[in-house]
């Protein structure tokens, strides 16, 4: 793989062609459950229920940790957003390095929560 180069495709399908272990950092921010639509066929965050949705990162995520180096740490950001979705209205930041569970400080239920960033 090329270094330095932006790759736009559909998560999933681009981390299944990936090899396993080799990458040092993953960093992003998955759409939220029914707060926008992007406008691309089966895209995260359309899903039917809230369950849907979570079954859809968590089959993202599997594949983050298959390309995962096992040193390797993922910045998930999750909620800092107002959120709209059915009349609620609260702010909140919840970005967090999250390590490998091959990573020596992991804990023994999986992903191990690093620190608050």
């Amino acid at each position: 793989m090329t270094l330095d180069t932006i790759h736009l495709a559909d998560a999933l399908t681009f981390l299944q062609s990936l090899p396993a272990d080799s990458i040092d950092c993953c960093i992003t921010s998955p759409p939220y459950f029914a707060l926008r639509d992007y406008g691309t066929q089966g895209q995260i965050g359309l899903e039917d229920s809230p369950e849907e949705y979570i079954a859809h990162l968590c089959a993202v995520f599997a594949q983050v940790l298959r390309v995962l180096k096992p040193e390797g740490t993922v910045w998930l950001n999750m909620g800092d957003t107002y959120n709209g979705y059915r009349g609620n209205a609260c702010r909140s930041n919840n970005e967090k390095p999250y390590a490998h569970p091959r990573h020596p400080h992991r804990d023994r239920g999986g992903w191990h929560h690093l620190a608050a960033a």
